[in-house]
């Protein structure tokens, strides 16, 4: 079964149609299995996508809020430090 492709050369794609009109290639079902398929794909891989977007949003909220913490905590250590000197 021939792989349809975006990637496809213009000599690749001509090839292709050459072959469904003079029958040697692939059936107008498998033509449409195969777009079923690369929706179903497609599907998917935006859902994989958003799910990733969503953890990345909240990854950075989470840095936030460390760098956050980090900077109270050096800020503390900072006031500590310098009451300890000028004592």
């Amino acid at each position: 079964f021939l792989q349809l492709s975006e990637d496809m050369s213009n000599e690749d794609a001509l090839d292709l149609y050459a072959d469904i009109c003079t029958d040697n290639g692939p059936s107008y079902e498998d033509l449409r299995a195969r777009c079923h398929t690369l929706e179903q794909e497609t599907k998917q891989l935006v859902e994989t996508i958003s799910t990733l977007a969503s953890e990345n949003k909240a990854l950075l909220a989470d840095k936030a809020s460390l760098n956050q913490l980090l900077a109270q905590q050096r800020d503390h250590y900072e006031r500590k430090l310098k009451f300890l000197n000028d004592r």
